[in-house]
């Protein structure tokens, strides 16, 4: 039987009045008492987010965070897995020390927590990774600073810790650092069943719905054949059947998803319902039981004492297909066959995967018995095999490693009669000591049997014949000369080779021209979307232009691309004149343009931010301060301002000031939250002297 981690546990919490409500400023602490450590074979998992009421959450919040650590301490977990939003309301370490520390702090040793939004309200969620991995500590259970997403396995099961922060971390998306990472780490870990949690959830029907920026990360979790993931966020909870990342149900290899935001902060109201949910609550605080077995896992919503809900089931981890071999083919040479030697023999084959379909390139490898490796790829040809019987193998390799064969044999026979030479020449014009010459090199040529003759016809006329391979040549005049090399052998067989020379002064270079065929001339595109560009490049010398020869500007953006191709979304707002520019090997440039024009993206509402200023010198009563909020600002207009004085006294304000008088003198914590028409809010505190 497995040993299972030591854990503390919770003693019973005496609860503040009779609402059922821990206080946000002074809850509980939970009381450490002996277990017996030896447990079930299958490891143990508890889960919530959106945990511990902290500084400046509004008075009157149903605080349970440690009504819902009792009922860990209950379950006697071999881990606990914080969703997010761990500590309200900035996740700063004083509040992490003062609020989620003496309740869920309890089980710290065996906590794999993941990092909410609320943590990122402290720079870096610099409160967070202090006080999960240790203060300045740069890796610990909490993942690396800076990326705090990480790895593990529990039993059978690994288990994934998620950055949903996506800004915070490079970005969620394809290619992203964190999908790359994610893709890598579920490649080296092929485990039977896989777990997965972040802070936002991609499905739900909570007050914040369906979260797409972390579309990339379950697609790779659902080609791996992950099993399940937890998120929090939505102040409720949800379960939705299997599901693909685009919200297909796929009860086969489909991921299945739960929605945990039940740790203790305020429950919220419900959204819209979105596909595929089978259940949702908003009635209880608690967490989620996980038991996970070898191929398969139990859960259990497991609510505070008194509330309501109850949900619990089972499921059988995704299984993974078994990777089945490719086949290869060989349509020639035909098995058997022969060539004589120094002829050319085409090698034409595919390859096939039943996962991945036709194989290409590299992945399809031609070797000889004789030769070693010959070829890669579908099709190619070979003059030069050594004379014998080959026996010709092409082996195929899938991306998973998995290789398939098949083989064919090709005899290349002895050459039984002369071959006929091959006439090859190169020349300079340049650093002659007679205007107009050229010294013409013809070494190069070969012959079976060696060439004995080599014939110049210099294209004005003249022929000459020489016994070696090099000569010289003068015209009467600069121009283009047609040169021809015929060379011949022993037998009397021959070849020739033309070139085109100039002599002298060449002819004067023409520019190219350039071509835009996208965008339209005339186009619009709205601030942020991906527009494409594609072009083409002609020199009458040069021939096609590409790369670095094809160089994109705009009359607002200055340079934008190179190349033939490319797409961009960040132009700025205004007509754009496009141009094009293809510049040739000599220097010359030829330029196509169009207009494009990018309008502004609909703006989108920015969080108000809070100011106060106050004096207590002056007034006309004692104990009494005087507040001016006009310094507050909001792209769409303030509605509201929210004064807590620090001595329990709350006012909601429409107006910018304010006056508060208190029953003693003292330093008070004044917090200020201002509310756009928006709804978005924001707070700022600060310590107030009343005389």
């Amino acid at each position: 039987m497995r040993l299972r981690s030591p854990l503390v546990a919770l003693a019973i919490v005496a609860l503040y009045g009779c609402t059922g409500t821990d206080s946000p400023t002074n809850a509980p602490a939970p009381a450490a008492i002996a277990r017996d450590v030896t447990g079930n074979a299958d490891p143990v998992i508890v889960a919530a987010g959106d945990i511990a009421c902290g500084t400046g959450t509004a008075a009157g919040t149903p605080c349970r965070q440690a009504a819902v650590a009792n009922v860990i301490g209950s379950i006697h977990p071999d881990a606990v897995l914080p969703l997010g939003d761990n500590q309200y309301e900035n996740g700063t370490l004083a509040e992490f020390n003062s609020f989620y520390g003496p309740t869920w702090g309890a089980y710290k040793s065996i906590t794999r927590p993941a990092v909410g939004n609320h943590e990122y309200q402290t720079a870096n969620a610099s409160g967070y990774f202090d006080y999960f991995n240790g203060v300045g500590v740069q890796s610990g259970p909490a993942g690396d600073r800076g990326k705090g997403y990480y790895s593990y396995d529990l039993g059978a099961w690994h288990l994934i810790a998620l950055n949903s922060n996506c800004g915070s971390v490079g970005g969620c998306g394809a290619g992203s650092a964190q999908e790359t990472w994610l893709r890598a780490d579920l490649a080296a870990h092929p485990a039977a069943c896989t777990l997965a949690y972040w802070h936002h959830p991609r499905f739900s029907s909570g007050v914040h719905g369906n979260d797409a920026s972390t579309q990339a990360l379950w697609q790779a979790l659902y080609n791996a054949k992950a099993d399940v993931v937890l998120a929090g966020h939505d102040h409720n909870y949800e379960r939705f059947a299997p599901q693909t990342a685009t919200g297909t149900l796929d009860n086969a290899n489909g991921v299945r998803s739960f929605v945990v935001g039940t740790g203790g902060k305020e429950q919220r109201a419900m959204g819209t319902t979105v596909a595929n949910s089978q259940l949702r609550s908003n009635t209880s605080f608690g967490v989620l039981k996980l038991t996970l077995h070898p191929t398969s896992m139990d859960w259990q919503f497991v609510p505070v004492p008194g509330d309501p809900l109850n949900d619990a089931g089972s499921a059988a981890c995704v299984v993974a297909a078994t990777n089945q071999p490719p086949t290869a083919s060989i349509t020639s040479p035909a098995n058997p066959s022969s060539a004589v030697q120094g002829s050319a023999v085409s090698f034409a084959g595919t390859g096939n995967d039943p996962e991945s379909g036709a194989l290409a390139g590299s992945s399809l490898v031609w070797t000889s018995d004789r030769d070693g490796a010959i070829g890669t790829g579908t099709s190619f040809t070979k003059s030069n095999l050594s004379v014998g019987t080959h026996v010709i193998t092409l082996t195929v390799t899938d991306p998973q490693g998995a290789t398939g064969s098949t083989s064919t044999t090709l005899t290349i026979t002895p050459a039984s009669t002369n071959q006929p030479p091959v006439a090859r020449f190169t020349w300079t014009c340049t650093g002659q000591a007679y205007p107009n010459q050229c010294a013409f090199d013809a070494s190069t040529s070969s012959d079976d049997a060696g060439i004995v003759a080599y014939v110049w016809n210099w294209g004005n006329g003249k022929v000459e014949t020489r016994s070696f391979a090099t000569a010289r040549n003068t015209w009467a005049a600069p121009g283009v000369y047609t040169v021809t090399l015929t060379v011949r052998d022993a037998a009397g067989l021959t070849n020739s080779q033309s070139q085109q020379v100039t002599v002298g002064a060449p002819p004067a270079n023409q520019s190219p021209s350039a071509t835009i065929s996208s965008p339209a001339n005339g186009a619009s595109a709205v601030q942020g979307t991906s527009v494409s560009f594609a072009g083409t490049g002609s020199d009458p010398e040069d021939g096609v232009l590409s790369g670095s020869s094809l160089v994109w500007t705009s009359s607002l953006d200055g340079t934008i691309g190179t190349g033939t191709s490319f797409s961009r979304s960040n132009l700025s707002v205004g007509t754009h004149t496009i141009t094009l520019t293809a510049t040739d090997a000599q220097g010359a440039t030829g330029t196509a343009s169009v207009s494009i024009t990018i309008t502004a993206a609909p703006p989108v509402n920015q969080p108000p931010v809070a100011r106060f200023t106050f004096t207590c010198a002056g007034q006309s009563y004692p104990h009494q301060c005087f507040f001016d909020a006009s310094t507050s600002t909001d792209d769409a207009g303030i509605t509201g301002y929210t004064w807590n004085w620090g001595n329990g006294r709350i006012e909601n304000k429409v107006g910018n000031t304010a006056r508060n008088t208190w029953a003693a003198a003292g330093t008070y914590t004044v917090t200020l939250t201002v509310k756009d028409a928006g709804g978005l809010t924001s707070s700022t505190s600060a310590q107030v002297n009343v005389p």
